[in-house]
């Protein structure tokens, strides 16, 4: 009898992914991505957090602002209270936080028409621009960089 070592059978191992699935699980670059998309959670909370807060403790009355100088006290305080502005801060924020996740951005007060249709009438335009953009970038960027490399 020997004493060698039996080999390891062909075939897929248990535990482990194959195909393309497998290859994309294991992906330095998605877990990269992944990484990067959990940490820029937290920051993207703390950002909208503290602009909320600066924008509330702007000097003066949003409601007096939108209604002029020459509004009266009951019409300023109605306006409050329909904006909700009459509600505590933290209130307002989380309010404000969860319409912008379930995409729910509100009316214009100056239109009057939804801000999410405003907004989606205005995308195709913003998509034309940042491909120009992109185009004109790549266009001055490749040379640029090939002159670099030669010297």
């Amino acid at each position: 009898m020997s004493s060698t070592a039996s080999a390891p059978l062909p075939g897929p191992r248990i535990g482990t992914r194959s195909g393309v699935a497998g290859r994309l699980a294991g992906s330095p670059l998605l877990r990269f991505l992944g990484r990067r998309i959990l940490v820029a959670i937290p920051v993207l909370f703390g950002v909208t957090l503290l602009t909320f807060f600066v924008v509330n403790h702007l000097p003066g009355n949003a409601a007096q602002e939108l209604l002029g100088i020459n509004a009266t006290p009951q019409e300023i305080h109605q306006l409050s209270v329909r904006l909700g502005l009459d509600k505590p801060l933290l209130t307002r924020y989380g309010n404000w936080l969860h319409d912008l996740v379930t995409g729910s951005l509100g009316h214009s007060l100056a239109s009057g028409q939804s801000v999410t249709s405003i907004l989606g009438s205005t995308l195709p335009v913003t998509f034309e621009l940042v491909a120009f953009s992109l185009v004109i970038a790549v266009v001055i960027a490749v040379p640029t960089a090939q002159t670099a490399a030669r010297w």
